[in-house]
């Protein structure tokens, strides 16, 4: 599993991104599933959690180095001018590998 988190500066009376604020993390968005996609197929999660927008990338074991070599210079590439990326990690998910054919039946279907 990979995790991208994005912080959230922005926030409405309900304390969700404001329309400017969603508009530039879905653009991020984009461009980051963009980068990914290209280097292997994956399943995604995405969770706005207080501050941080943060995006899970899973796929079996043998493709997360080569998402792992595109995530870990995406900041250098994209443009983030208020510095967004706050953090970048790959763990080894034994429970993905259990339930991946699942997910992957749902997906097909």
């Amino acid at each position: 599993m990979w995790l991208v988190s994005l912080q959230v500066f922005e926030r409405n009376e309900q304390q969700l991104p404001s329309e400017r604020e969603k508009e530039i993390l879905m653009s991020l968005f984009q461009k980051i599933i963009t980068e990914v996609i290209e280097e292997a197929t994956i399943r995604i999660v995405v969770i706005l959690s207080g501050e941080v927008f943060e995006i899970f990338f899973y796929r079996k074991e043998a493709d997360m180095q080569t998402i792992g070599g595109c995530i870990f210079d995406m900041k250098d590439r994209l443009e983030d001018r208020e510095d967004r990326f706050i953090q970048f990690s790959g763990t080894k998910d034994p429970d993905w590998e259990k339930v991946s054919d699942i997910y992957n039946h749902i997906f097909k279907n």
